[in-house]
């Protein structure tokens, strides 16, 4: 499948390479996907530089994808709330959260889960409960 370019394929492989411990070749198999201009890739090597403790170099990976993609920025804004979260870098993650959801497009529900599960460990269930009703408003607002 990888001769023929078939870009999803990339990224199994990637995973695959990456469940087996074998990061050097799963960096390999992303940048290749990258270069071929496969946008999910970014997510990939993003989570690959968290599971090696390399954060600023997953940050920039999940942000660009956030530049980059049109039509599937939630992927990337999960992974980057998932890394803020992790991290402790609660700073960052608040503006990613209120940025985000002020917008007058519904939320991801894998996005709005992240920022639910990071606002309750942190802030408390009053402040995840008050999140969660204004989530559900704006994608009922959105869908009607």
């Amino acid at each position: 499948a990888l001769e023929k370019g078939n870009l999803p394929s990339y990224n199994e492989l990637g995973r695959l390479y990456v469940k087996q411990g074998k990061y050097e070749e799963a960096e390999k198999v992303f940048q290749a996907a990258l270069e071929k201009g496969n946008l999910p890739s970014y997510n990939e090597l993003g989570r690959l530089y968290v599971k090696q403790g390399k954060y600023e170099e997953a940050e920039k990976m999940f942000q660009i994808g956030i530049e980059m993609s049109s039509d599937n920025k939630g992927y990337y804004f999960t992974s980057l709330m998932k890394l803020y979260h992790k991290t402790g870098n609660y700073q960052k993650a608040d503006t990613l959260i209120y940025k985000y959801t002020n917008k007058t497009t519904a939320c991801y529900d894998s996005f709005c889960k992240a920022c639910y599960i990071y606002l309750k460990d942190v802030k408390g269930i009053k402040e995840a409960i008050k999140y969660k009703k204004i989530i559900q408003q704006m994608n009922k607002q959105f869908y009607i």
